[in-house]
């Protein structure tokens, strides 16, 4: 869709189809680097953000300038039926062939994906975009309907006569979303009209097109030119193959805002309220047990090993024999014994063949798949709150628990307290190391 409200991608959240796989010539980025841009949506009704439909702009690639090393991948893009392609961000070129890039920096393609489509692309991961913008432009990016959502456009002038400068401000809000009674569910409630106020002023539950779409609004209503982003985030780590699949799960909203200088620069107000989906992605942070909070649990061991082995042998299909064409699909059929053969008889001997390679895969995936784990901080993190007795709520952030450890007495608040700090050190600050070493004391003290 080339439209996003509130629940559109919470909807997909929970599904396991996979959009697409990609093969990295180098090291795999870290899930946190990993955002698939998609398309970008500018236009905002008061509930539904819009994207200007596919054109395409020769100066949208002048105007990024690429830093750093080059990544470069093969991406095996389901079909769609949209226009949209994905790349890495910051995509530098493509092979697909008949994709351009549009004014916003997406890529899409004259026409729909209705097949599986193959293709390379080069991106980087350091770069900056347009840092200057035009008056009509910053003006275009900063408009809200009027008389919609009321309260936010006065919170926003509120905070913004507070802030010291427009970074000041993302940081406010940055911190709002952090620090107070927000949480990060699969589950939101209904928002009816004016949805962003209800939100930020009444539920305060909402997936991460919630926050970036209140977020953004929240930018705009301060005059800061913002736009969204769809796409995907994350992926999870094929052992089999080493590629990387990326699922619907996996769809993703953040946001971008311009600054005078800088250019657009990527803001995900997700990382504020639910860091380890950024920090793990969706599919590793439920095995690693983080995103039961978001009311979603991790999948059974034994199923999700099966599902890694059919999707090995279905990427194997896609490259040995539906993405190569007529001629390899008769040289695999022919390396299989067979002299022109009539289709029960291929039908029959791929069918044992598939078989057979399930079987082999399997016991190979038993030997070399592991779950991922929790980092270490996280496993200390998560004695202490069994020490505790208590049961970390939906959406409930460290911070937020540790009030709720305090109040019920099991501990000692300072304990309570220190442990907190130790732990979101150790896995979000500067200086980890030294924040690990006090986390694994404390821990060990109450043990």
């Amino acid at each position: 869709s080339d439209t996003m409200s509130p629940g559109d991608i919470t909807s997909l959240s929970m599904s396991s189809e996979v959009a697409f796989r990609v093969t990295f010539d180098g090291a795999v980025p870290p899930p946190r680097d990993r955002y698939w841009r998609g398309l970008v949506l500018t236009r905002f009704n008061g509930r539904t953000w819009t994207a200007r439909e596919p054109s395409i702009s020769a100066a949208a690639i002048r105007q990024i300038s690429f830093a750093g090393e080059p990544i470069s991948y093969e991406v095996t893009l389901e079909p769609t039926r949209q226009q949209w392609v994905f790349a890495l961000d910051m995509p530098f070129s493509w092979s697909l062939p008949q994709t351009f890039m549009g004014p916003q920096q997406q890529l899409a393609r004259s026409s729909p994906i209705d097949q599986r489509v193959i293709y390379n692309a080069v991106s980087y991961s350091d770069y900056a975009v347009e840092t200057e913008l035009q008056a009509p432009f910053i003006n275009w990016y900063s408009s809200l309907p009027e008389n919609t959502n009321p309260r936010t456009l006065e919170l926003a002038r509120t905070m913004r006569a507070a802030a010291r400068d427009e970074v000041g401000y993302i940081d406010t809000v940055l911190a709002m979303f952090n620090e107070q009674e927000f949480f990060y569910t699969l589950e939101p409630p209904p928002l009816g009209s004016n949805p962003v106020d209800r939100f930020l002023f009444e539920t305060r539950r909402g997936f991460c097109e919630h926050y970036a779409s209140a977020f953004a609004v929240l930018m705009r209503s301060a005059g800061i030119p913002t736009r969204i982003v769809l796409g995907y985030h994350g992926g999870e780590i094929n052992p089999l193959g080493g590629h990387l699949i990326v699922r619907q799960s996996d769809a993703h909203a953040w946001t971008e805002v311009w600054l005078d200088g800088s250019g657009w620069r990527r803001v995900d107000p997700t990382a504020a309220v639910a860091p380890d989906r950024i920090d793990y992605g969706a599919s590793d942070a439920a095995f690693a047990g983080l995103s039961a909070a978001w009311g979603r649990a991790a999948p059974s061991e034994l199923l999700h090993k099966l599902s890694l082995t059919v999707d090995a042998l279905s990427a194997k299909w896609n490259e040995w024999v539906l993405g190569y064409g007529p001629d390899t699909q008769n040289r695999f059929m022919e390396w299989l014994g067979m002299q022109n053969p009539d289709w029960q008889k291929m039908l029959l001997t791929l069918v044992a063949v598939i078989a057979g390679l399930i079987v082999a895969i399997s016991g190979l995936l038993m030997l070399r798949y592991r779950v991922p784990q929790k980092d270490e901080a996280a496993r200390l993190y998560a004695r202490f709150v069994k020490k505790t007795g208590l049961e970390p709520g939906i959406g409930e952030t460290p911070q937020r628990f540790a009030a709720r450890a305090a109040r019920a007495g099991t501990l000692p608040p300072p304990t309570i307290e220190a442990i907190t700090n130790a732990y979101l050190d150790a896995r979000y600050g500067t200086t980890s190391g030294a924040a690990f070493a006090q986390l694994k004391t404390a821990v060990t003290a109450i043990a």
